[in-house]
């Protein structure tokens, strides 16, 4: 029991640390990948193990790619790989010493293109590699749940040119990871994302990710959360006018056409952004439409003109309400009620003044506009407060 413990450890360890291991074991069976390990006991020696396992996972690409008889991979489809992951494996040939082999037999395998072999390839080692750094944050957690606070980036890309967006909401979104082993189905990993809202950002960015026998699977949707006013926004709060600039300009090209994209960090601490980013972003399915996008920027403009009424009112304090974000309550309506209320009491900057009558929006909520020596604010009118 004891050294099954230990190679299921050697093992495990191996194929979530190595980056190249952690590609190749989707081409090794789990009983043969074990096996490697139980031969090279009592000592376990890493660097003659990974050599072992990079030959053995360079013979059966062989064997897919020339058509060849497969007997290491029950569970992965016999199919023709292009020579573009040839290409990606020419490190490996290297190393494995396979080179001329390899070289000499890739001109006999028939020019099929399977671009989602490529893809599946890349999301496996970018799954593992994510895997590995959150890990790192909490050693020896591997084994468990590990759900941590994760730097994450939403930006938006060009379909036709592939370009990507100069700006990117940052937000720091809620992460899971977990690594167990099922027997002899091998390593299963599993990575989520969720939590993306935050002071000004209103898009729930969710990301579900799991390695299991080989095969990946994924989810990644963006959705709107209805925004809520958070306390901080209330009292202020540093580089929020920056945050709001990157905001806008994800938006506005996602309503262009442009299609979201996400990062996620793999550092080994979360405490601010830097260039530990992974450089492979997700694709992300937008589930939000033109309409609901419009709302988002239309609160954008709002804070812009919060802002500018406290210029107007002689540098009093814009309190936030709910009322103000009202969606009937629009920017013009907003700018009448203070013209109006300035023509009828003129600027006293120490004095209380009266507030507006009532702004009536088209659903019959009353919302008042007024202005006092220190703050200025909209709130819902006493007899129509919210049921």
């Amino acid at each position: 029991m004891i050294e099954m413990k230990r190679v299921r450890e050697t093992a495990q360890r191996m194929a979530v640390m190595d980056p190249q291991l952690s590609f190749a074991s989707s081409y090794i069976s789990p009983r043969e990948w074990d096996e490697v390990f139980w031969q090279h006991l009592p000592d376990l020696d890493p660097e003659s193990i990974r050599t072992k396992l990079l030959v053995l996972a360079a013979n059966s690409i062989l064997r897919i790619t020339t058509g060849g008889p497969n007997q290491s991979l029950p569970h992965f489809p016999i199919t023709p790989l292009t020579r573009d992951i040839r290409a990606g494996f020419h490190c490996l040939a290297n190393e494995t010493g396979n080179e001329a082999f390899i070289a000499g037999q890739a001109s006999k395998a028939p020019p099929i293109s399977l671009p989602h072999v490529v893809a599946d390839a890349s999301a496996k080692r970018r799954a593992t590699q994510i895997f590995r750094a959150w890990a790192l944050r909490y050693p020896g957690s591997a084994q468990r749940v590990l759900i941590l606070h994760v730097n994450v980036q939403i930006g938006a890309r060009n379909p036709k040119t592939g370009e990507l967006s100069s700006a990117f909401i940052q937000v720091q979104a809620t992460g899971q990871s977990q690594s167990m082993h099922a027997g002899e189905t091998g390593e299963q990993l599993a990575l989520k994302l969720w939590g993306t809202t935050g002071r000004i950002n209103d898009l729930e960015w969710k990301l579900d990710v799991s390695l299991d026998q080989g095969k990946i699977e994924s989810t990644s949707t963006l959705r709107r959360i209805p925004w809520r006013l958070f306390d901080s926004f209330k009292d202020g709060f540093h580089g929020w006018l920056e945050e709001l600039e990157r905001y806008e300009s994800v938006v506005r090209l996602i309503m262009q056409g442009w299609e979201p994209v996400g990062y996620v960090d793999v550092k080994a601490d979360s405490d601010s952004y830097g260039d530990q980013i992974h450089p492979d972003p997700f694709d992300i399915d937008l589930q939000v439409d033109q309409a609901t996008l419009s709302e988002s920027l239309q609160r954008c403009q709002k804070i812009r003109l919060a802002l500018d009424l406290e210029r107007f009112w002689g540098g009093r304090m814009f309190s936030w309400r709910d009322a103000y974000f009202e969606k009937n309550l629009t920017p013009e309506l907003i700018s009448c009620a203070s013209n109006e209320l300035m023509d009828r009491h003129g600027l006293r900057p120490r004095e209380g003044v009266a507030s507006l009558a009532a702004l009536i929006p088209e659903h019959g909520r009353e919302i008042h506009f007024k202005v006092n020596p220190g703050a200025i604010y909209f709130e819902y009118a006493r007899s129509s407060r919210r049921t």
